[in-house]
């Protein structure tokens, strides 16, 4: 840059010196002593001197107009890319948050209309024939749904062993009170459920089969 502006400075000195030389007053007098010059050698040799400066600064200009070109260029080659990698990275990440959304979504309904179709234990008589015995088929992984209500004002007490190792227990107060049981089985086959409940001392079984697949 400081390179750029001397060349401009001594462009307007010459110039100006060969201006003045060329079309100044006839009558002034060059007093040059021991010298062999005159107005003509110098303002001849100006002048060569001011084609040989211009033509440095056109061909420097040139070439920095040529550098500024190309660097210009790798900047919007550059700017272009990361602009086009950032755009990829926020699209991928929007239909990846997108799509979880939806997961969530029919996950959660699927969970709801799996509620809605929950065997009423109150149904299930304690029979052991096995034509009498509803059959209940579900995924292994996914969860069944089962609904206790308390149709009596007295306290109703229910119990559920899953035959995987686990059991629930719990209460219901009031009358018109329900609950509904979720669990879920990770190895496929036949479970015999017995849902016991008691309400005013008497116990009664409630029988379904599962069948996991």
């Amino acid at each position: 840059m400081f390179k750029f502006i001397r060349i401009i400075f001594g462009i307007v000195l010459i110039g100006a010196t060969a201006g003045f030389l060329l079309i100044g007053s006839n009558d002034f007098d060059y007093d040059f002593t021991g010298l062999d010059l005159n107005k003509e050698r110098i303002a001849s040799t100006t002048a060569s001197v001011f084609r040989s400066t211009k033509n440095k600064a056109v061909d420097f200009l040139s070439i920095a107009s040529e550098e500024v070109k190309e660097k210009s260029n790798k900047l919007i080659s550059f700017t272009t890319d990361k602009a086009q990698e950032l755009t990829s990275t926020i699209v991928g990440k929007t239909k990846e948050y997108a799509f979880n959304l939806l997961k969530k979504e029919v996950e959660k309904n699927i969970e709801k209309l799996g509620e809605k179709a929950g065997l009423d234990v109150n149904s299930l008589n304690d029979s052991l024939k096995k034509d009498d015995i509803v059959t209940y088929s579900v995924k292994k992984g996914q969860s069944a749904y089962f609904t206790i209500k308390n149709n009596q004002e007295d306290l109703l007490k229910y119990s559920i062993d899953w035959l995987d190792g686990e059991r629930e227990s719990g209460e219901l107060k009031i009358e018109g009170e329900s609950v509904i049981l979720s669990h879920i089985w990770f190895n496929s086959g036949e479970y015999l459920l017995t849902f016991k409940t008691i309400e005013s001392e008497e116990e009664r079984q409630h029988k379904v089969l599962i069948s996991v697949f």
